[in-house]
């Protein structure tokens, strides 16, 4: 997600080209012919609403189990309360302690459709989002309880990979016991086995 600027609009096509700030590179740079659906408007005197707009959506979403969903505004919220680039103009933001809450409250909220997704590292990427936001105390229970969450779930992976990769050994085994010592010897060679009716 990145902020950006319309320059020209195609209203047949239902495209844009955007300038914008290259989020790694901090260049800018045009990108033609984005898709409106991908363009989210910036209202610049009301961000604090606008993201708690997404915020309530997503928490709604998230209660119908609609993770993905719910991730896709939550990053929308994300990147509207992002410091400016700099250069960039500023929003005129009184309230920067509202803005580190809410933008520590969406990292908790995606982490947690991460995490409902088994998406183990990007969740623990945004609960380290948020811990660098020092937010509230409410947040930083709920934290807490997700990074346990997360540990849990990484434990319970990591014994159901085991536990896969024992049945697949076991089935391998079986499966090159039944093999003659021919057969054996053409793995890693290219060449097809032969069947058994060739013998």
């Amino acid at each position: 997600l990145a902020l950006a600027r319309v320059q020209n609009t195609d209203v047949k096509a239902s495209r844009s080209d955007v300038e914008l700030v290259a989020p790694r590179s901090g260049q800018l740079q045009v990108v033609r012919g984005a898709p409106w659906r991908t363009l989210v408007r910036m209202h610049t005197n009301n961000l604090q609403l606008q993201t708690t707009l997404y915020i309530n959506r997503a928490r709604g979403l998230l209660k119908l189990s609609l993770n993905q969903e719910a991730a896709q505004d939550l990053s929308v919220a994300i990147g509207l309360r992002q410091p400016p680039p700099p250069g960039a103009a500023n929003s005129g933001e009184a309230d920067e302690g509202e803005r580190l809450k809410q933008l520590a409250k969406a990292y908790f909220l995606r982490a947690k459709t991460r995490l409902s997704r088994l998406r183990i590292e990007p969740a623990r990427a945004d609960v380290r989002e948020a811990w660098k936001l020092e937010p509230p105390e409410d947040t930083a229970k709920e934290l807490r309880a997700l990074e346990k969450s997360i540990a849990l779930e990484e434990r319970r992976l990591q014994i159901s990979n085991k536990k896969l990769r024992s049945e697949i050994c076991k089935l391998a085994d079986a499966a090159m016991s039944n093999l003659t010592g021919e057969q054996l010897a053409s793995f890693g060679q290219g060449e097809a086995l032969p069947s058994r009716a060739d013998e």
